[in-house]
């Protein structure tokens, strides 16, 4: 298994070193999920309780691969963030040969679990949502691209009010291989169309990806539940007649920028998707709103136009010319 790591650029490596831990210091807890070759336990590590990830010794190639590009991403590339579930270290069980991730325990789980609980509360979902855009502006700017944005990925905190980003198996660098780059990666509910096409893609991937997970919470329902129809007919509709899930509707807690944000995000064009940093400023805004509206998150359209204008104008032409395409 120490083979694994052996093609990884030396500065990665290095860290990667540092942040090795010794199989002793861990101590594993109860059980919290489990895949088809790894488990997730509670545990604890230098008297804090953590969680920890670990890969089947007897693990196919393919799982190995993207376990080891996890690692290497969130230990050997990236610095902390507080929208990025944080990595303590990694390792290696004696007894078999498995390697294990030692991270943050967020004990709220993902916002999938709560999906219908949180749509009815919009004011938790801009929170949730500006978190997410944080955390994409800070891996794009590191030239990566998640590749697996979706509601799963994305854990919470108890109170709901803090969101962080996650599973980094998947995750490639920018401009790297175009073999890489074109590959039919990540979950096809959230899929871009030119990732669908075997195009080559970049950070606005995850742009489009972010629209559907920024929709699923707002309406409460995972995206295409109610189409009926099977994951390959699903996709080839998202590219031959740009299907898109049921679109939240405007309402008193919804604006209207809102909502034809969501349409920017999952344009057929990628050149018509914001950026992560225009996304976060622009839910600045909107929870800044949101913490002087009333208690039950109702903000006024007029509140969110004054803080907003240029931007909402923005997207609104650009969502009119998606919409023509």
């Amino acid at each position: 298994m120490t083979d694994d790591i052996e093609a990884v650029q030396v500065s990665v490596k290095e860290r990667l070193a540092q942040k090795r831990i010794p199989w002793e210091a861990v101590t594993l807890g109860k059980e919290l999920g489990r895949g088809t070759e790894t488990v997730v336990y509670q545990g604890n590590y230098e008297q804090r309780p953590v969680a920890v990830k670990i890969l089947n010794a007897d693990a196919r190639g393919e799982t190995r691969y993207t376990f080891r590009t996890e690692l290497e991403i969130v230990l050997g590339k990236l610095e902390w963030h507080p929208n990025i579930l944080n990595y303590y270290g990694w390792g290696i069980r004696p007894d078999d040969d498995s390697m294990f991730l030692v991270m943050e325990l967020f004990e709220g789980g993902p916002i999938s679990k709560r999906r219908k609980w949180v749509s009815r509360r919009p004011h938790l979902v801009y929170r949730i949502m500006r978190d997410v855009a944080r955390a994409l502006a800070y891996i794009h700017a590191h030239e990566l691209i998640h590749r697996d944005l979706k509601s799963s990925n994305v854990l919470v905190d108890r109170s709901v009010h803090t969101a962080k980003l996650s599973d980094f198996g998947v995750s490639r660098t920018q401009g790297g291989d175009e073999a890489v780059m074109t590959a039919l990666t990540g979950t096809y509910r959230f899929m871009a169309p030119e990732v669908i096409r075997g195009e080559h893609y970049d950070a606005r991937a995850d742009i489009y990806s972010y629209g559907i997970l920024f929709n699923e919470l707002l309406t409460g329902t995972m995206p295409y539940e109610d189409t009926y129809m099977t994951p390959v007919q699903t996709a080839t509709a998202v590219v031959s007649k740009n299907l898109r899930p049921r679109l939240v509707k405007a309402s008193e807690k919804v604006p209207t920028a809102v909502v034809t944000l969501i349409e920017r995000c999952w344009a057929l064009d990628p050149q018509q998707r914001p950026s992560a940093d225009e996304i976060a400023a622009f839910l600045d805004d909107i929870c800044g709103d949101v913490g002087t509206a009333s208690p039950d998150g109702s903000l006024a359209e007029s509140d969110s136009t004054k803080r907003s204008s240029s931007f909402e104008r923005n997207t609104h032409s650009r969502a009119r010319s998606c919409r023509q395409q």
